[in-house]
């Protein structure tokens, strides 16, 4: 698959979509911060992995509302 290149992604959601757009992402040599609204123990298990392998992981915090990303992915499960 061919991707455009981008340098830094916001990813909303720690579910399993965001997490596996996150690793895709670092794989692609791309800087990825991650966000959830949500701040539990099953959350804090998923963000230690991707802290792990360079994912900024911000939990029980909304949006920025100035960013300076070039992309942003909305997992599926978002309300």
């Amino acid at each position: 698959m061919k991707f455009q290149k981008y340098t830094n992604a916001l990813v909303l959601g720690l579910g399993a979509s965001g997490r596996a757009a996150a690793e895709l992402l670092v794989g692609e040599n791309c800087r990825v911060t991650i966000i959830d609204s949500a701040d539990n123990e099953k959350l804090q298990a998923g963000a230690e992995v991707l802290r792990n392998i360079g994912v900024e992981v911000r939990l029980g915090c909304d949006i920025p509302e100035n960013s300076d990303f070039d992309v942003c992915i909305v997992s599926p499960g978002i309300n």
